[in-house]
């Protein structure tokens, strides 16, 4: 289970047999921000984020929890406002795209 926070760290439990917190880092690169939207990949190896600077951030997750930190993969300003939606799309198997949506009314792929 993933869990974002108001702070703007991001929290993995642990739901099967005894709960248990799993690991917590901070997602977004600007101090004081939040993020406000996740999804990850097809294959569930790379967590995307949208936070209220507007920025998408995507870590490569495959083996976090094993890991002190999930491996940072890329960053780049997507918005002018806060992202508030961001989804993976894989096309035809061999393409991924990123679909965010964000409160400064655009929508960009």
């Amino acid at each position: 289970l993933l869990i974002l926070s108001g702070a703007g760290n991001l929290y993995w439990w642990s739901l099967y047999g005894e709960r248990k917190d799993m690991g917590m880092f901070y997602g977004p690169s600007t101090p004081g921000e939040s993020i406000l939207s996740i999804c990850a990949d097809a294959t569930n190896r790379h967590l995307i984020s949208g936070d209220t600077h507007g920025e998408i951030h995507i870590w490569n997750i495959e083996d976090y929890c094993r890991l002190t930190t999930p491996l940072f993969v890329h960053s780049w300003q997507g918005h002018l406002s806060p992202i508030i939606f961001c989804e993976c799309i894989d096309y035809k198997g061999d393409d991924s795209f990123i679909l965010s949506g964000s409160t400064d009314h655009t929508a960009r792929l």
